[in-house]
């Protein structure tokens, strides 16, 4: 780090303290004023349509918004491999980047099913729709995935709109390191083989999991629902944990999908995409 980058990080928390400090010292009623009419709505840095974001957090402002420049193969996907008609699961959806970016570009005529488990970036969510006017496009689903269904906890890393690193059941990160949640909030997980004829929702074409370590009990509760003929592809991003990788590549590819890309992301993460062979795919109406 340069020394001007220094001086610049420190000059930001210094004015992040300043700022604490008088808002801390405001009368309740001028703190609640001020909140409410002083929204932060900023675009997503995505040149080809527009989406906005409502911005209440440090991560919404310097990873959210950047979501497309971030992943830019998760956005080229997006981009090449959906079609009008088509239906994507967006599996941790947090905020709902992915899901409106999608929403916008393809005026909705991709339908997209959001699951997002956390109650602090589901309510975000859910905000970031109607200010895009997607809510007829996007459906919004508070549900946790799992192996079966069954009640569990989710841990929360931090109670920050926009973060994630959160966990499913153990209290544990990606790599089995233990950590003291900062909330825990017991919910009822569903598999997904289970969850769509449940609640007769669409069968998905297009599916991405980033879920944060929880992408091997997802895919094992959804064997017949990767099997089905009319699902294209499947995004999901796999950890530095090679053994683990292997047995997520083992489940879609006995599911009928191959391994097409890998795209390496900072942090030893990595997005992998599984195609279905054209000639298997059914025609989606």
């Amino acid at each position: 780090m340069t020394p001007m980058v220094r001086l610049k990080a420190l000059g930001l928390r210094l004015a992040e303290a300043l700022v604490g400090m008088v808002v801390s010292v405001l009368p309740d009623r001028i703190r609640v004023i001020v909140s409410e009419r002083a929204p932060s709505v900023r675009p997503l840095v995505y040149s080809k349509t527009r989406v906005l974001l409502h911005v209440d957090s440090w991560i919404e402002l310097k990873v959210r918004l950047k979501s497309a420049t971030r992943e830019p193969d998760t956005v080229r996907w997006i981009e090449t491999h959906f079609r009008d008609g088509d239906v994507f699961y967006d599996i941790g959806a947090n905020v709902g980047a992915y899901s409106l970016i999608t929403a916008k570009l393809y005026g909705g005529r991709v339908r997209v099913c959001a699951f997002e488990p956390s109650a602090l970036n589901f309510a975000q969510l859910v905000r970031n729709l109607a200010l895009n006017e997607c809510g007829d496009t996007v459906t919004p689903l508070p549900i946790a995935l799992a192996e079966s269904t069954q009640p569990l906890v989710f841990n929360y890393r931090n109670v920050t709109r926009g973060a994630a690193l959160h966990s499913l059941g153990d209290a544990a990160g990606e790599h089995g390191e233990a950590f003291v949640p900062a909330l825990r909030q017991h919910l009822l997980a569903y598999s997904l083989d289970a969850l769509v004829p449940h609640y007769h929702l669409p069968d998905p074409n297009h599916i991405k999991i980033d879920v944060d370590g929880s992408e091997e009990r997802i895919l094992t509760g959804a064997t017949a629902t990767l099997s089905r003929q009319g699902l294209k592809s499947v995004l999901i991003e796999a950890s530095g944990d090679t053994a683990s990788n292997e047995r997520l590549r083992v489940l879609l590819v006995a599911a009928g999908l191959r391994f097409a890309e890998r795209h390496d992301m900072p942090g030893g993460f990595s997005n992998w995409l599984f195609l279905r062979e054209p000639h298997a795919t059914e025609h989606h109406d």
